[in-house]
């Protein structure tokens, strides 16, 4: 073999070496990329949990999610835990979730997350492998966030 197809066959090789599988997980709709959606398992009896997730905005304008909702929970909000000077953590709630081009936010246990509240009493969730999170940008998208 000549030097040309050894070069060409190594630029080949790095072509495939770097096609990655898309992210199963990941749900996108006009720039707005959900990744890891998941909620917490709520043990019977329960009718509050938290989800969390990654959020991202590949699109080239500013995503601003004023409002999210559940057909199996009375009211989703956004909230963040916050730390005091007293080092007691207290929730706040996040009205807006505002995500310029490029910019991501996670949502993780200790720090922002989605409450859900008022499980439905129609919806028995303890069976279920998701819920179901509408977020509402310019139109509203809807996620399945997996139970854990």
């Amino acid at each position: 073999m000549t030097v040309r197809t050894y070069i060409a066959l190594f630029f080949i090789l790095l072509v495939f070496l770097s096609c990655q599988p898309a992210d199963e997980s990941a749900t996108e709709m006009g720039g707005f990329v959900v990744k890891k959606a998941w909620v917490r398992a709520m043990p019977p009896g329960r009718t509050m949990t938290a989800a969390y997730a990654e959020f991202k905005n590949t699109g080239s304008t500013i995503l601003m999610i004023d409002e999210f909702n559940s057909p199996q929970f009375d009211s989703v909000s956004l909230h963040e835990t916050i730390i005091d000077s007293d080092g007691m953590s207290h929730m706040q709630e996040i009205h807006q979730l505002v995500l310029q081009p490029g910019e991501s936010v996670v949502l993780e246990p200790g720090g922002k997350h989605l409450m859900l509240m008022g499980l439905c009493p129609d919806q028995s969730i303890i069976d279920s492998e998701s819920i179901t999170i509408q977020f509402v940008l310019e139109k509203p998208v809807s996620v399945e966030f997996v139970l854990k």
